[in-house]
Parts: structure tokens; sequence; C-alpha cells
């Protein structure tokens, strides 16, 4: 496949703005690790690796259309991310892709169509997110501690709709969330 390499952009600080063009099918793990980068557009990127795009202080802005898998800790610890909504096709977020990003504020996972399993500490110590969409999503699995938060006294959660199919009924789909 074509692809990025990996680390191949890392700490980069004179790019603002990423459009990959449609030829590139995957990110390569580290690629654009603490880079300026403020805004991305995914347009057919099926893969982005792990690491990807680890505290990119810069990071506002993330447009996926298409992309199936998220690597672990792909956007962990970029501060100005505040929302992101996820494409009808993810079937797998990684671990911690998305911690420690603390201006996160909203999720929407309601697009997803695809059995999709969310690794533990997905959205781990993202203080400011408050409302969780994901009611008729095709999430299939929900890790350990996806939600939690260790760095403040409380979270900022005031509206979290689950999948319809999990019910942590003991069925193993659901982990402690929080």
């Amino acid at each position: 496949g074509t692809g990025e390499y990996s680390g191949s952009f890392a700490k980069i600080t004179n790019v603002q703005e990423l459009t990959l063009p449609e030829e590139i099918k995957y990110i390569g793990d580290g690629a654009f690790i603490g880079s300026f980068i403020q805004t991305i557009t995914l347009d057919n990127v099926e893969s982005i690796g792990n690491y990807a795009f680890r505290e990119c202080p810069q990071l506002n802005s993330v447009v996926f259309k298409g992309t199936k898998k998220i690597g672990a800790e792909c956007f962990k610890g970029c501060p100005k991310i505040n929302l992101v909504q996820f494409p009808y096709s993810v079937d797998e977020v990684g671990y911690g892709a998305f911690a420690k990003c603390n201006s996160l504020n909203s999720v929407d996972l309601s697009d997803i169509n695809t059995a999709c399993v969310l690794h533990d500490y997905v959205f781990y110590d993202d203080v400011a997110l408050s409302d969780v969409n994901m009611q008729s999503s095709a999430i299939s699995k929900i890790g350990e501690g996806a939600f939690a938060i260790t760095s403040a006294p409380t979270g900022s959660m005031t509206d979290a709709k689950l999948p319809n199919q999990i019910t942590g009924n003991g069925d193993s789909t659901l982990g402690n969330l929080l």
C-alpha cells in the first residue's frame, strides 16, 4: 500500500494544514509526532499508525473520511482538539488514542456502522469531555477506563449515550468505563 513513512514529518514546525492525496492509504507510526499542524483532513486514509499525531500542540481540527483504524495514542496529548466526529467506517480505536486531550469536549461516534472496538483508555483524562454520542453506533466493545479521569476531582461529563447493543450485563462488552 501507499503511505507515509514512520516519523517522516515528526517535529515539523512550518506545516499548519495537512490534506493528503487520495493515494495515501495509511500513515505510519509517529509520522507527525510533535509537529505544529493545526488542521488535518484525511479523506482516504484507512489506517493511522500508533503515535502518528501525538503531542501536536497546535492541532485543533481532525476530519476523518473512510478511516478504519486509529492507532494507539494516535492523538494523545493534543491540547487544542475540542471535537471529534468518527466516520461510519471506523472499526478500531487504539489504546489511549485521544487520551489527555485537555480541550476535547464533544465526541460523536454515532455514525460508526461496523463492529468497532474502543480499546482501553481511549479518552482517558479528557477533563473537558462533556458530550459523548454513540447511541446509534455499531460499537461492539468499550475497553477499561475508556472515559476515566484521574487528573481532576471530577470530569465534565453531562451527557453520554451508550450504544444500544452494549448492556454491561456481564457480557464483557463494557469495561470499567469510568
